[in-house]
């Protein structure tokens, strides 16, 4: 008798899983795209980008500038930093719920991202991943409320067959992206 046996027939739902978080790391990486590339190119100025504030009393730092008439100037950033992208998993896909952490902690570089489970922070959300098998047997009532609010995308996350996907009709028109 193989060792190993009982242990692959327990977890078969591991595969998927890596499958899941494969693609939640895909959608991130899109959603931070798409917030980067809605604020414009980077290295272009735009109106008050960039304040100058007097520094009279503090010592020369590297970065520190001389105004035309000698007093110390600092560049700082005029606008104010954008919150991380939030992303919210409305259900969680066959019912395993996994740790969920900031997108820069599970793919250094990345732009920064939180994602949540928490239906309380449906209205902010910027994305919402909805996985097909979850909600398919009463789209009506197990879907995001609707209308959405302006500018939330809506993500449907469907890891099975199309055979095996039922009321395919009931979700026509209220995604914006597909992941699978």
């Amino acid at each position: 008798m193989d060792p190993l046996g009982p242990a692959k027939r327990q977890c078969p739902w591991r595969p998927c899983l890596a499958g899941l978080l494969l693609q939640l790391l895909v959608a991130v990486c899109f959603f931070s795209y798409q917030r980067v590339s809605q604020d414009g190119p980077t290295g272009s100025p735009r109106s008050g980008s960039i304040a100058l504030e007097s520094v009279t009393s503090a010592p020369n730092r590297p970065g520190d500038t001389t105004s035309t008439n000698g007093s110390r100037c600092q560049a700082t950033s005029g606008a104010p930093a954008r919150p991380p992208l939030l992303i919210l998993l409305w259900t969680w896909p066959f019912n395993s719920p996994v740790s969920l952490s900031r997108c820069s902690e599970m793919v250094p570089g990345a732009a920064d991202c939180h994602l949540t489970a928490d239906r309380s922070v449906y209205p902010r959300a910027d994305g919402v991943i909805v996985h097909h098998r979850d909600v398919m047997y009463s789209p009506t009532t197990k879907l995001p409320p609707s209308p959405r609010p302006p500018g939330q995308r809506w993500v449907w996350l469907n890891m099975e067959s199309p055979t095996n996907s039922w009321h395919l009709k009931a979700m026509d028109g209220r995604f914006n992206l597909t992941m699978s």
